[in-house]
């Protein structure tokens, strides 16, 4: 195909199309993987008789759902090394390791649907001695979005630790 648009201008058949542009095989997608964005769009146009269709710019965008995971440093210090967050849409499932949580390493999820909701799970044990749990949902995500989560300590009325994430949208 390549080849043959280095040759010009081709003749289609009269007709209505849907260009679609994708960074990414299909055969290559993944429900979830890490640093893999996959940008693309689409381009309905129509091809008419006698007449050259031009077609306009195309800019890609994020197709799937960017998620980073930052911790504060006062929680940090009191979990354990075999603490961890796992994100997950849908059965597709990353799990963020301790080391992973300062915002550096980014999880892809191909979305559902047109909202999406993204599963936030932490499980391990503090320093001192504990089970951690905690867990929470993140509602309304859609492709193209890149959802920061920062796992934070929320002290109760009680003066106990209660865990809270906040979560930034870009």
């Amino acid at each position: 195909l390549k080849a043959r648009l280095a040759e010009g201008p081709m003749e289609l058949p009269i007709g209505s199309y849907d260009l679609t542009v994708r960074s990414h095989a299909d055969t290559e997608l993944q429900a979830a993987s890490w640093n893999t964005p996959v940008y693309g769009t689409s381009y309905a146009f129509s091809i008419r008789k006698d007449e050259t269709t031009p077609v306009d710019d195309i800019v890609c965008t994020l197709q799937n759902i960017k998620v980073t995971l930052l911790c504060s440093a006062d929680l940090a210090d009191q979990l354990a090394d075999d603490t961890k967050a796992s994100v997950s849409l849908g059965d597709a499932v990353l799990e963020f390791d301790k080391a992973k949580w300062d915002g550096q390493q980014a999880a892809f999820f191909m979305p559902a649907g047109e909202t999406n909701d993204l599963e936030f799970l932490l499980t391990g044990t503090f320093v001192e001695g504990g089970d951690v749990s905690f867990s929470r949902t993140i509602s309304g995500v859609k492709a193209g979005q890149w959802r920061k989560i920062e796992l934070v300590i929320a002290y109760a009325d009680q003066g106990g630790i209660k865990f809270d994430i906040q979560v930034d949208n870009f």
